[in-house]
């Protein structure tokens, strides 16, 4: 079995949401997939500790600040925001067949919201899969499935505005009912306005 390469970014201002999102990561694992888990740190303050104390002989961690200090050997990353959370094991994502792109994301899901404006950006940050064995100075996208990328707690806050059938159209959705969707999810991404885990719904919210 490969090794799932992840790459968290960290900084004080949002290290709970981190944390929790470096938990959701590790408890929803399935017991035989391998993370190596590369966390960005760009404040020395960061405390290491609560980190380290999870590492395993299937979770292993390293700390960098320049993505040039990861290993040569690394083909391709799953590049994660502070502001989602991982409900279910990530080698199906990591194996993504990206059909020769730089870059696999998913679709912003406000899209499928009627006030939304055109101008929103097509895809979302928060979860990224990169590829850097067909890196070039030119970057293409491959569309993920939005399972891998749900922004919940915005669909649900507007609930009475979004498109259902626009939803459900997506590729790979054929759903329009937005709690079987989160069932389904594999990340969920909450708005950054708030602290993640300062949701009442949260998993991590205690």
């Amino acid at each position: 079995m490969s090794t799932v390469n992840i790459v968290i970014n960290c900084n004080n201002e949002h290290i709970a949401a981190t944390y929790a999102l470096f938990m959701s990561i590790v408890e929803n694992k399935h017991k035989e997939s391998i993370y190596q888990i590369w966390i960005k740190i760009d404040d020395n303050a960061v405390s290491k500790d609560i980190f380290n104390r999870i590492q395993s002989d299937k979770v292993h961690i390293e700390y960098f600040t320049d993505y040039k200090m990861i290993d040569k050997s690394v083909k391709r990353v799953i590049c994660l925001q502070w502001n989602t959370i991982v409900q279910s094991d990530l080698s199906d994502l990591y194996e993504f067949d990206m059909k020769g792109m730089t870059q696999a994301k998913a679709l912003n899901i406000p899209n499928a919201i009627s006030y939304i404006p055109q101008s929103v950006e097509k895809y979302d940050d928060a979860v990224s899969l990169i590829d850097f064995t067909t890196a070039t100075e030119e970057q293409t996208v491959a569309e993920l499935p939005i399972y891998f990328n749900f922004a919940y707690d915005q669909m649900v806050q507007n609930s009475d505005v979004y498109d259902s059938e626009l939803l459900k159209n997506l590729n790979y959705v054929n759903e329009s009912d937005i709690d079987r969707i989160k069932k389904k999810s594999i990340i969920l991404r909450y708005s950054q306005e708030y602290s993640p885990e300062l949701y009442f719904d949260h998993p991590y919210s205690e």
